[in-house]
């Protein structure tokens, strides 16, 4: 079930575009009138898909299009005049924001819609990937300043150490970082 923070100066757009957003199965929606409120909304959630329907009432409505895109996996969609279209996607699509013309073609919509969100999944994934490989190296990193130490401290060898710090891992049945941040406090 996918979420979006819709922002809106206009109530009847509001609830146009969360009729819209139901329709296309989009059931989670919060909505704000300005990009200040859309701020502190994006700082305490994650949302699948932001829709910003310009202008707002307390910019024009690029400020925060840039701030949810750079801030954010969120899939961000920008609703602006026909006559203004190009301008605006020509400065924003480089940063991964999908503008749309108003008045809006149903069928336009939906598909930008259901874009925004499965880029947001994929987005997602590699947030998360990016983050468990992250963990991995520092990890790695960590055994290995706990290998140093045993090298420098106990004239261990390379290998020698690997093995202590494994055979302490099984025998205290442990993970092999937290043996290493042992020997880290030992000898660090």
């Amino acid at each position: 079930m996918a979420s979006c923070l819709i922002i809106s100066s206009l109530d009847k757009s509001l609830d146009a575009l969360s009729q819209l957003l139901k329709a296309i199965s989009v059931q989670q929606i919060v909505a704000c009138k300005s990009g200040s409120e859309a701020r502190r909304f994006l700082s305490k959630q994650h949302f699948d898909l932001v829709l910003v329907n310009t202008p707002l009432s307390d910019e024009f409505g690029h400020e925060i299009t840039l701030y949810a895109a750079q801030h954010s996996t969120s899939g961000v969609v920008m609703l602006v005049k026909k006559q203004i279209l190009e301008e605006v996607s020509n400065k924003l699509n480089p940063f991964g924001v999908m503008c749309i013309g108003k008045p809006l073609d149903r069928q336009m919509f939906t598909q930008a819609i259901s874009l925004a969100i499965s880029t947001n999944k994929r987005i997602s994934g590699f947030h998360d990937e990016n983050v468990r490989l992250h963990e991995k190296v520092e990890n790695i990193q960590l055994i290995s300043r706990a290998k140093y130490a045993l090298m420098e401290y106990l004239n261990m060898s390379e290998p020698q150490a690997h093995h202590y710090i494994e055979k302490k891992a099984m025998d205290n049945r442990v993970s092999k970082e937290e043996v290493a941040k042992e020997i880290l406090k030992t000898y660090g």
